[in-house]
């Protein structure tokens, strides 16, 4: 599975304590921008709490959130890198590198980076972020959010990016009816975090993981779709501060993603995976279409790929560093047509528990009924 994707972003706590320690001007309402104006200027004048409605139009420009404001389009919105990167906490390579070009970064009071870590220590969260109607494309990052709380996520389309929606840090997390495709990474991500929603969302054909939850708890994912990417939905504790567990999967159709993602020495090879669970503890997998997810090879090798073919995968967390499969739940899910498996249980943990599943190839008896 994928390991962290730009490991580096946000990496310049000195330059985000700055931002936080300059005053902004304050607007009484909002403000709203039109094509050939800065929604950056429009999002430093406002007050905290007020919303910037950008209108219809393709804006240039990288964009940093570090308060409480809404940013929401009206009409096809569409955000692309301009000529150079603005320099943000999202966007500068501490190795002195020509940085990452990132949409949209929303951040939280950053601390110094710990020792062994590669991203700094989140000393206070931005609140009551909100980030609706908009289109981010041909970034490094689409959006990319760190130390949030109750941020929301609505309505936004991330394509041809590296990554399209990525939080970290967040607690009270909703991220709703976005669109993640064609991206070279991740579709929708939530790591390291609590009370995260992601729900009515479509992520497809994106090089990576249609949704993936890493070390994150509390939370629902519910009636997304998640079509021709490498995997689908994966849900993985690494042993990282943020257990994966009490989670609740429900009605989402995760089909034929039959994508081919290359492996490094981090990360195993991956495609045609439908529910990858590896570590997780109380989760449950109710009511979901997993159905069509078939592996290819590798393109230049023909070589099958490490996690390949199977609709529904639970594995011991220790692959991922994390902890072992612990009370999960596999309810009248629907898992069907996936090859060469439909569901492939390694038989670790203790506590699962699988229930009215329609199903034909299993690694154990009693999974398909």
């Amino acid at each position: 599975m994928k390991a962290r994707t730009n490991a580096k972003i946000a990496a310049v706590a000195v330059l985000g304590a700055a931002i936080f320690g300059t005053a902004t001007p304050a607007l009484a309402a909002g403000s709203s921008v039109h094509p050939g104006q800065s929604i950056q200027g429009a999002i430093d004048a406002a007050a905290a709490g007020s919303t910037v409605t950008v209108t219809a139009g393709t804006y240039h420009e990288n964009l940093l959130i570090a308060k409480p404001v809404t940013l929401r389009g009206t009409g096809d919105v569409v955000i692309e890198p301009g000529s150079t990167i603005a320099a943000n906490p999202c966007t500068n390579d501490p190795d002195g590198g020509p940085g990452f070009n990132v949409g949209v970064c929303v951040i939280g009071r950053l601390g110094p980076i710990p020792p062994g870590e590669d991203v700094p220590a989140v000393l206070g969260l931005v609140d009551d972020v909100h980030l609706s109607n908009i289109e981010l494309r041909d970034f490094t990052g689409g959006v990319i959010a760190l130390g949030t709380r109750n941020l929301r996520i609505d309505n936004v389309e991330a394509d041809h990016n590296g990554d399209g929606i990525f939080v970290e840090d967040g607690v009270g997390t909703l991220l709703d009816s976005n669109r993640a495709h064609d991206n070279a990474g991740g579709g929708v991500q939530a790591r390291t975090s609590e009370r995260v929603r992601i729900v009515h969302n479509r992520a497809w054909s994106n090089v990576g993981e249609g949704i993936l939850v890493l070390d994150s708890h509390v939370g629902l994912l519910a009636r997304n779709t998640s079509s021709g990417n490498c995997a689908g939905i994966a849900l993985i504790d690494t042993g990282a501060p943020g257990a994966t567990d009490d989670l609740r999967v429900a009605n989402n159709t995760v089909q034929a993603n039959n994508l081919f993602c290359a492996g490094d020495p981090t990360k195993p090879s991956e495609s045609g995976v439908g529910i990858a669970m590896l570590g997780t503890a109380n989760v449950v997998v109710r009511d979901n279409l997993i159905t069509g997810n078939i592996g290819q090879p590798d393109p230049q090798t023909q070589q099958p790929a490490q996690f390949s073919g199977a609709g529904l995968i639970l594995l011991d967390g220790a692959l991922a560093g994390g902890a072992a499969l612990t009370r999960n739940r596999i309810i009248h899910n629907t898992i069907t047509g996936n090859a060469p498996l439909d569901v492939l249980y390694d038989g670790s943990g203790t506590g699962n528990v699988f229930v009215a599943n329609t199903c034909t190839a299993a690694t154990a008896p009693g999974i398909c009924h």
